[in-house]
């Protein structure tokens, strides 16, 4: 993703900018006009300011070359994925993967197990391709109008901490120990101080 750079200071009207496009021109196909209306109408630039103000951490990929604003997204420390909406420009071309990616590294900060959302029809193919799940199909009302997405969710691989290096040792070894037959005691205890899941680590540390 060369041609893009992740900011994390966008106004709220950059932001109701881009969702609006996205969703009026993108979501088309998925959702009818009185749904788009009411959804467009939900989210006005004061909405986006409050979220700006709240928990929610923001980024927004910008075009190196022209500067423009291709897309943005949000997550709260918990893995709630707030909001994903790419310009339609911009589509298919890596930047809804580009943020999501940076998104995923940011919460696992905070040791979130998952990340979850509500996802339109319209982005259901591309969050499934990036390994979330549908969890269920869910019905909306907004502003009195019905509306159909999913509830989406992607477990996260978490880097451990040192406090964690004993107990996967002793997975480590349950597993050799259930599995490898074949292995003496002697072979066990030999190959045990080379554990590079745990032991490695120790000798950078040290």
């Amino acid at each position: 993703m060369t041609d893009y750079i992740l900011i994390t200071s966008v106004t709220a009207e950059k932001l109701f900018g881009v969702f609006e496009e996205s969703v009026r021109e993108t979501c088309a196909k998925d959702y009818s006009a009185v749904q788009l209306d009411a959804w467009i109408a939900r989210a006005t630039p004061a909405r986006w300011q409050q979220l700006l103000s709240g928990d929610l951490h923001f980024i927004a990929a910008v075009n190196q070359t022209s500067g423009e604003l291709a897309g943005f997204a949000s997550i709260n420390p918990d893995g709630y994925l707030h909001s994903m909406f790419v310009r339609p420009g911009y589509q298919k071309k890596g930047v809804a993967s580009f943020m999501l990616h940076a998104l995923e590294d940011w919460v696992m900060r905070f040791q979130a197990s998952d990340i979850y959302s509500d996802v339109s029809i319209t982005a259901l193919p591309f969050f499934l391709s990036q390994g979330f799940s549908i969890e269920r199909e869910q019905t909306v009302v907004i502003n009195g109008v019905k509306m159909s997405n999913f509830l989406m969710r992607k477990p996260l691989i978490c880097q451990p901490s040192e406090t964690d290096y004993d107990e996967l040792l002793c997975v480590w070894e349950e597993a050799v120990r259930s599995t490898h037959h074949f292995l003496s005691e002697e072979d066990i205890q030999y190959y045990k101080p080379f554990n590079t899941s745990v032991n490695f680590y120790r000798k950078i540390k040290s």
